[in-house]
């Protein structure tokens, strides 16, 4: 089974806190994913407006 880097970087996160509750886990999961979606769009558009 092969696991991507973002998942196994996931997976060492969780191990770190496993005290932390699964919905606050989630929370911060989603909003990094959350962020780097609008750095994407930011560079993007960046980008484009040049």
């Amino acid at each position: 089974m092969r696991f991507s880097t973002t998942s196994l970087r996931q997976l060492q996160e969780d191990s770190l806190c496993p005290k932390m509750l699964p919905q606050e886990r989630l929370k911060k999961r989603y909003l990094r994913n959350y962020l780097s979606a609008g750095r994407i769009v930011t560079n993007l558009s960046s980008r484009f407006s040049r």
